[in-house]
């Protein structure tokens, strides 16, 4: 894959006021936000363990494509990035980027924050299959293990650049939308 310059502009709408509106699951989990200096956007989003679920031997919580696929074309190479953390040491399976169909090489979330990365062509764009799931070990989960997750950027280019919202996510007074 030939370098492509990065363009710095985050394709993820919201990405600085994740809700539970940005999210699915097939387990059973309860969405909260909390204020986070250590990450870029300064918010995380809280994904509770409530109860298990059959379906939940083979996923856990994902961002939905609704946030971003509308923006991106088959081929367009883009390089994904985000923050990822857990209220223990619990093995990660993987983070799967449906809309890639690819996987990074995660080994487990910790109890400090992580950036996760990679770069890849965009294979499917559409409303199915197109979500960026985190697939924790199931085993290891117990109820109200939580994972936080924040910061994402999706952005045209080989490179990541450090986070910045979405253009629409600016207020005219520069703000951003809460």
């Amino acid at each position: 894959m030939a370098d492509l310059k990065p363009t710095g502009k985050n394709l993820f709408k919201n990405s600085g006021s994740l809700s539970i509106n940005m999210m699915g699951t097939l387990g059973i989990f309860k969405f909260s936000t909390v204020s986070d200096s250590n990450v870029p956007s300064g918010q995380a989003l809280v994904c509770e363990l409530t109860e298990f679920s059959p379906s939940f031997s083979t996923t856990g919580p994902y961002f939905l494509g609704s946030n971003y696929i509308d923006k991106l074309s088959v081929g367009d190479v883009v390089t994904v990035t985000g923050y990822v953390k857990a209220s223990k040491k619990i093995k990660a399976n993987s983070i799967k980027y449906e809309f890639l169909d690819a996987s990074s090489d995660v080994s487990e979330f910790t109890t400090t924050w992580q950036r996760f990365q990679i770069t890849g062509a965009v294979k499917r764009v559409g409303s199915s299959r197109v979500a960026i799931t985190f697939y924790a070990a199931n085993s290891e989960w117990e109820i109200g293990d939580k994972i936080y997750l924040s910061s994402p950027k999706i952005e045209l280019g080989t490179e990541a650049t450090p986070w910045t919202p979405a253009p629409e996510d600016s207020l005219s007074g520069g703000g951003v939308l809460i």
